[in-house]
């Protein structure tokens, strides 16, 4: 009964707190959740156009998220290790198209890259 009555008292004040707009105490930035969440089906977006996107498509969201992606800040020598750690990894890309995906990924995703908006979510 305690447990249950200490567990409301948290919720509830949480709750206070997310409603008000609290900030982190430690960053000073809005708390994370406090912060609108996306709606439900939400959908992340795709991969930029380009020459190798289905090879990206097909060899890279298949283990991450295009948001892992487009998160990077890559050179093309880091971009062309990245593929060939994958494909050591077992990433099934063939020899051929390992220097396109590369170049892929560095036009998109190299050090001039401003792509990625990080979602907010709550577990």
């Amino acid at each position: 009964m305690i447990v249950a009555l200490a567990i409301l008292i948290g919720c509830r004040q949480n709750r206070s707190a997310i409603e008000s707009g609290a900030q982190s105490p430690t960053s000073g930035r809005p708390d994370a959740n406090s912060m609108e969440l996306p709606i439900a089906g939400t959908q992340i977006p795709l991969l930029p156009a380009g020459d190798a996107r289905q090879l990206a498509q097909e060899h890279c969201l298949a283990c991450h998220s295009a948001d892992m992606l487009r998160q990077q800040r890559l050179t093309g020598p880091q971009w062309q290790a990245e593929v060939d750690k994958m494909q050591r990894w077992g990433a099934e890309i063939r020899d051929e198209d390992k220097n396109a995906l590369a170049q892929y990924l560095l036009t998109h995703f190299g050090p001039d890259n401003d792509r990625f908006k990080p979602i907010v979510a709550s577990p």
